[in-house]
């Protein structure tokens, strides 16, 4: 299953782990592999992630304060 990113949001991913180099890399590193988790776990699953509102779900980022909330448009999810 392909994900897609609007804008906004893929700027607000690289700008948190911009912020999170600045702090560490080691932390830069834990958020790209529980964003790249996250995003798996909606390919694997989409329909098996947690609602949300108005027919949306959500995956939280193991470790961090994000959730990436995505709507299923078969076959894609945005």
């Amino acid at each position: 299953m392909n994900v897609e990113f609007q804008p906004r949001a893929r700027s607000e991913a690289r700008a948190a782990s911009r912020w999170y180099a600045r702090a560490s890399q080691a932390v830069s590193s834990r958020f790209t592999a529980a964003f790249d988790a996250a995003v798996a776990a909606i390919q694997s699953n989409p329909v098996g992630q947690a609602p949300y509102l108005y027919q949306t779900r959500i995956v939280r980022l193991k470790g961090f304060p994000y959730l990436l909330v995505f709507v299923e448009l078969a076959p894609d999810v945005l």
